[in-house]
């Protein structure tokens, strides 16, 4: 093991029993430690008068304390049944002026600029956060203040732009915050921002830097790119500011000299490795929110990498599709612009036809099925009772139930194909009934005997 992380032994990769690659790519990728707040352990650990409250209520207190908006559209059941999180469409994080307009109540970061008392009092009084507790609300208030850069940054800004009106100050998020400091002269500059003045409000340097105006009625949307995502709309999770992924984060011992960074999907591979029972994984509700909206930002990823490299993939190559563009430019027909989705992209719909095409060829070679399996997940596995905490959740752990349940998977093909415990088998053809980027708990395969 290079990193600490725990694994299951059919997770081994090569013949060392100690090397793994799903969490830290064999040593490429090396992170920063998680970092704990103690006021946020006490309460998930039951140690706080408020701890049930904070548990049931863990997203509306994130929200509440969150610096950015998350706009989206999503689906919460947990009264019925297991509990849930489901999104639909895109995921936006937005940020607005610093200075909240007349008559206007203020939010998110807006509330950094008032005192811990009245910025408590604001949180209250939205009705979204009327099953919180008001001292909790406030204790939280104090103690992200004292230990978030962020919060202090806001507010180092606000004095710096009422001491001078009459500059077009603006406030300029680090994205690097090994960037050079000292091309920003004043003083107020803090390790996670600055304040520059522009003619035209743009930031020095970047596209994706996070800019907060002083005034307007406007929200920027943060680039999906931003290390600042994290840090500024959970944190309850990163409590201390600590970033999160971007394009320009490198491994630590590259292989190869073409491929040094860290993908998104790496990274949350790494972060969700488990090493140790910390808070990120104990925070249940909103755990799955970061889950969720993670996957969201790593699809995103995938389609705008599609979208913008349409002749690597040879789109004009694709039948019919060609055809009907020529037929809609002879008919004056405005087309827009020509995107392919290829069958690489799981769930799209080559990939459904490939899986069809597939299915077919193999009961032309080998005749119908002769046995059709589903293999489900069982959350009171002795796998995954063990590796939850005590009187957690298995539905709060998609980390681990999903792991196991591949893990399981993977020992019925063995157990079909290699060993024939059942039969002999000349042909098994296994298919997910929704895509393996997701938390995959039920699997159907058709079972060819040998003849």
């Amino acid at each position: 093991m290079n990193c600490g992380a725990k694994h299951f032994e059919c997770e081994r990769t090569g013949r060392d029993a100690n090397l793994f690659s799903q969490c830290c790519e064999k040593g490429k990728i090396r992170l920063p430690e998680y970092r704990e707040s103690p006021l946020i352990t006490a309460l998930l650990n039951g140690e706080h008068r408020f701890s049930v409250n904070y548990k049931k209520q863990i997203r509306c207190y994130n929200s509440a304390l969150a610096m950015i908006s998350t706009g989206l559209k999503c689906d919460e059941q947990g009264s019925a049944g297991p509990y849930y999180i489901r999104i639909h469409g895109m995921v936006y994080h937005q940020i607005g002026s610093l200075i909240p307009e007349n008559g206007v109540n203020p939010s998110y970061a807006q509330i950094y600029i008032y005192d811990t008392n009245e910025g408590a009092a604001l949180r209250m009084g939205d009705a979204r956060n009327r099953e919180c507790e008001p001292e909790l609300m406030l204790e939280l208030s104090e103690h992200i203040k004292d230990i978030n850069p962020y919060a202090g940054s806001f507010k180092a800004v606000y004095m710096a732009v009422q001491a001078e009106p009459d500059r077009n100050l603006r406030m300029f998020i680090f994205e690097d915050r090994s960037s050079d400091r000292r091309r920003y002269t004043l003083p107020s500059t803090t390790d996670v921002a600055a304040i520059f003045e522009s003619s035209n409000g743009e930031p020095p340097v970047g596209d994706r830097h996070v800019i907060v105006q002083p005034f307007g009625s406007t929200t920027r949307v943060i680039p999906m790119q931003s290390s600042n995502i994290d840090p500024l709309g959970y944190v309850l999770l990163f409590p201390y500011g600590d970033p999160g992924w971007c394009v320009d984060m490198q491994q630590s011992n590259p292989r190869t000299r073409t491929q040094t960074k860290i993908t998104q999907n790496k990274y949350a591979a790494y972060r969700l490795s488990v090493r140790r029972e910390d808070d990120f994984h104990r925070s249940e509700k909103l755990f799955l929110q970061w889950v969720v909206d993670m996957y969201v930002r790593i699809e995103t990823e995938r389609l705008n990498y599609i979208r913008y490299h349409q002749n690597e993939l040879r789109r004009d190559l694709y039948l019919n599709l060609f055809d009907y563009v020529q037929q809609g430019a002879e008919r004056d027909v405005e087309m827009g612009r020509m995107v392919v989705l290829p069958s690489t992209f799981i769930g799209s719909p080559r990939n459904m036809n490939e899986r069809y095409q597939d299915a077919m060829c193999i009961v032309r070679e080998y005749g119908k099925p002769d046995l059709f399996v589903t293999f489900t997940c069982n959350p009171k596995w002795k796998e995954i009772t063990e590796e939850i905490g005590e009187g957690e959740h298995s539905y709060f752990r998609p980390d681990i139930v999903s792991r196991v349940f591949h893990g399981k998977l993977q020992a019925m093909k063995e157990d079909i194909v290699k060993k024939q415990n059942i039969r002999k088998c000349c042909c098994l053809d296994l298919y997910n009934r929704v895509p393996k980027a997701r938390v995959v708990t039920c699997t159907h395969a058709y079972f060819f005997e040998g003849r």
